[in-house]
């Protein structure tokens, strides 16, 4: 019902900005009640300011024209992936991660009294960083009210909850549910409802969903989604974080996690340089980076800032530019000096070192006996010459 498209934002002095822009079809932009309930449920978005939450910048009203103006994720979605790993599961590590993730999106949205409606492999992005992002938040109500009036539910049907199918009252839990369903498929590589055919087939086979058992998963991720998949929603998780809580600690799931799905997200997409091969069961748990060494210089010749193309704009507190060492971690353009890693140099101000009390006694003995040499010697000469 909505054709996507990249554009581009131009602003003040040549800032550009690249963007989605998910334009409604005529069909749907037309209907009257739509319309009405897709800009109120817009509005909620535009709301919405999460790392794991696709963000939506404005929505448009251009006579009959309706468009949502959002962040473009650079990379595809989860149902792109699942499909190029041609039914072989993806490694428990990484869908820990991708699970920690969209949980805490969840959470958030959750906590402003936000329900998704709609969550999906279609609806959970990944980018090539590995970012994981979820789409359509709050618009989904309106996608999903539209799509049952007019009977064009079919797509969705497949992750939907036992309580939303059956019309009866939803709350975030369904959400969780659904949440459920796409990590099933992430971590066993085939769907839930895999064995129904039909639209009936499928509508009973959610009405009658039980429990599932996961055999040969890591025990305590198959429990965390076993427990997402309970049919009644009191036996679930009753929140995000409850479940994001019971997660395994993995080393891969975070920052190492992104990396390694970033690398799995391009591989498919077939950029160059990357070794992993498409439909991997496993992704290897990525070892950790080596520690990153500090630049020290000895060699003066050689200045230490130029060498780390330091911003010239930076606060050096009078310290000389070539002794100056990057702070570890600062980026490019760091916005502070690493005081403690100056080799040699003048001291910063107001650090002056004390000279050692004997020291200062001792050269003033010297200093006295010094003076009384050169006074004796001075009257010996005068005397003679007198």
């Amino acid at each position: 019902m909505a054709e996507v498209y990249e554009g581009s934002y131009t602003g003040a002095a040549g800032f550009e900005r690249t963007i989605c822009i998910k334009r409604i079809l005529p069909h749907a932009a037309s209907d009257p009640e739509f319309r009405e309930m897709f800009v109120k449920e817009a509005k909620l978005a535009g709301k919405l300011r999460h790392a794991n939450v696709v963000q939506v910048f404005d929505c448009l009203e251009l006579g009959e024209e309706i468009a949502l103006i959002m962040e473009l994720v650079d990379g595809g979605d989860l149902a792109q992936l699942v499909e190029a790993l041609a039914g072989k599961p993806m490694s428990a590590e990484l869908v820990a991660h991708v699970a920690g993730a969209v949980l805490a999106g969840l959470a958030y949205a959750h906590e402003l009294h936000i329900v998704h409606r709609d969550i999906s492999p279609h609806n959970i992005l990944v980018s090539r960083h590995g970012e994981v992002k979820i789409a359509d938040f709050g618009i989904a109500k309106a996608i999903v009210t539209h799509a049952t009036r007019t009977g064009k539910l079919k797509g969705k049907l497949a992750y939907m909850s036992p309580e939303q199918l059956g019309g009866k009252g939803v709350d975030h839990r369904t959400d969780l549910y659904s949440a459920g369903l796409v990590l099933y498929e992430l971590i066993t590589g085939t769907r839930f409802h895999e064995k129904t055919t039909t639209q009936q087939q499928l509508i009973q086979s959610i009405i009658e969903a039980k429990r599932p058992k996961l055999d040969g998963v890591d025990p305590a991720l198959g429990e965390v989604i076993e427990k997402l998949l309970d049919p009644d929603p009191r036996e679930r998780y009753q929140s995000a974080e409850e479940a994001l809580v019971a997660l395994p600690p993995w080393r891969s799931v975070g920052p190492l996690g992104a990396r390694a799905l970033g690398r799995l997200v391009r591989t498919i997409r077939g950029d160059a340089g990357e070794a992993l091969p498409v439909g991997i069961a496993a992704v290897a748990d990525p070892e950790p980076p080596e520690p990153t060494e500090i630049l020290v210089c000895n060699d003066i010749a050689e200045p230490i800032g130029r060498v780390l193309d330091l911003a010239p704009t930076i606060e050096m507190n009078a310290i000389p530019p070539e002794l100056a060492v990057r702070a570890p971690g600062s980026g490019d353009s760091p916005d502070t000096i690493e005081t403690d890693a100056i080799v040699g140099g003048p001291e910063p101000h107001g650090e002056r070192k004390r000279m050692p009390r004997a020291f200062v006694v001792s050269a003033a003995v010297l200093v006295i006996l010094c003076s009384g040499l050169g006074i004796g010697v001075l009257i010996h000469v005068l005397l003679r010459c007198g």
